[in-house]
């Protein structure tokens, strides 16, 4: 599962290169939105392969 950032250009991007291209605020809007995601799914940043934007999940943790 991959999470992209849409607002930031005219393509959505890859999160984690969202943070770094955008503009500050539109950079703390994307930070915003993705620790509120990673709350919702808290499997997403206790996945053992997890990398800011990007997990691998396997059969048990994409039914959760």
């Amino acid at each position: 599962m991959a999470v992209e950032a849409t607002g930031v250009d005219k393509h959505p991007m890859p999160v984690e290169h969202g943070l770094v291209v955008a503009s500050r605020t539109k950079s703390q809007q994307v930070e915003v939105q993705l620790r509120r995601l990673e709350r919702y799914c808290r499997f997403i940043a206790s996945s053992e392969h997890y990398r800011r934007g990007q997990v691998i999940l396997d059969g048990d943790e994409a039914v959760s």
